[in-house]
């Protein structure tokens, strides 16, 4: 769509998604998001750090708390329209429960801190079945 976007109408498209949106207004995909002025609908599973109950501070450094704040501003909001919270989707059963685990290694004579998604002694993790909606 880089090469091609100057070839449709600013009006062709009603919607227009963006994946990896807090990437996408930088560089050339720019032009194309600005091109087009139907509905544009970002979306992202980058973490949104601005406002909320979440400290900025906890997260990332300078530069990232400025693409965030760049990304909003590119959107024209404040914060995100909709956010979908990482344990909250554990709970619900989309994503299966994660476990941070250390061990150490040794390579050659050295040994190193690994930090590893599996607990000790496990060879995988079953992911838990999802509800189904009420009906």
């Amino acid at each position: 769509m880089v090469n091609l976007y100057g070839e449709y109408s600013a009006g062709y498209f009603d919607l227009v998604i963006s994946d990896e949106c807090h990437r996408s207004i930088y560089g050339k995909w720019r032009g194309v998001l600005e091109h087009f002025d139907g509905i544009q609908l970002g979306l992202t599973a980058t973490p949104c750090v601005a406002g909320g109950d979440v400290d900025a501070d906890d997260f990332g450094d300078e530069e990232d708390k400025l693409f965030i704040r760049d990304t909003l501003r590119f959107f024209e909001v404040e914060r995100p329209t909709f956010s979908y919270r990482m344990k909250d989707a554990i709970r619900d059963g989309y994503l299966v429960p994660y476990q941070i685990g250390s061990s150490l290694i040794s390579v050659g004579s050295a040994t190193h801190g690994v930090r590893s998604s599996l607990p000790r002694g496990a060879d995988r993790v079953a992911a838990p079945r999802r509800k189904r909606p009420a009906t």
